[in-house]
């Protein structure tokens, strides 16, 4: 292995422990010269003398290197690599002292705070996606719903986002899951002919008007989400986590559902 391929290996483990660029050098200076006050280093490294004086107090401050004064200058050497291995050490152990100290010290107050989070209050959660593959994942989260799933669509234009593939791979595991669907989409050839497989696939289906029913989203509402998805050209797709907004949307579908047919 050649000087610089150690260098190289030295700067990189170094960094991982958290070594800035310039501590690097300036350790690695201390390590090959020696001795050194903070002028020379700063002439060796070509870096500023301030900001020399400053990563060797730091250095200094996590055990890697150390001071003494000579007359009225105050010279700097690394700490012998055992020793700061050492010192790495010590510093790690402060820090789980001080992690568990800390774990303790929550645990004990842990009651009284559980004590007066309101219960009755759920945060709602809006997340987002983007992109096909993203979009097939969040499409798969009403896949661990513990109601039915209620849904307004269009089958031949969620066949053109994921292809008939993904959609019978889909329904397989809703079926597997024993989770029925009822669906309402728009008053097509294609999607009367799809009412013939409405009870294999554990669904039932109604029709509305294509003009009155120009959504062009796959919306479904279950166990208190709502997923939205275009199925157009924007592929994005948004899932929400409330209870307010699941329940507004379940009495819009249950008004659709009459109006079909």
């Amino acid at each position: 292995m050649t000087v610089y391929s150690h260098l190289a290996m030295y700067e990189k483990v170094l960094r991982t422990i958290g070594f800035s660029p310039e501590e690097i050098d300036i350790y690695v200076a201390l390590l090959q010269l020696g001795t050194q006050p903070a002028s020379a280093l700063a002439r060796h490294t070509q870096k500023k003398r301030t900001t020399v004086r400053v990563y060797l107090e730091h250095l200094v401050k996590e055990g890697f290197a150390r001071f003494y004064w000579r007359g009225k200058t105050q010279h700097f050497t690394a700490e012998k690599p055992d020793e700061a291995f050492e010192a790495l050490r010590q510093n790690k152990l402060k820090v789980l002292a001080k992690c568990d100290q800390n774990i303790r010290a929550f645990s004990a107050i842990l009651p009284e705070l559980s004590s007066v989070v309101r219960q009755d209050v759920t945060l709602p959660k809006v997340t987002f996606y983007e992109g096909t593959a993203e979009l097939k994942r969040m499409y798969a989260d009403s896949l661990t719903s513990k109601t039915e799933v209620l849904c307004l669509s269009s089958i031949e234009d969620l066949w053109d986002l994921f292809g008939k593939q993904y959609d019978q791979w889909y329904v397989t595991k809703r079926m597997k899951k024993g989770i029925p669907v009822r669906y309402i989409a728009k008053d097509t050839a294609l999607e009367k002919d799809e009412v013939k497989k409405d009870k294999k696939y554990l669904r039932q289906s109604r029709h509305l008007a294509p003009k009155s029913f120009g959504i062009s989203n796959e919306i479904n509402i279950y166990d208190g989400k709502v997923s939205i998805i275009t199925l157009k050209n924007e592929k994005i797709g948004i899932l929400i986590q409330s209870q307010e907004i699941y329940q507004s949307m379940k009495v819009i579908f249950e008004l659709l559902w009459k109006m079909g047919k």
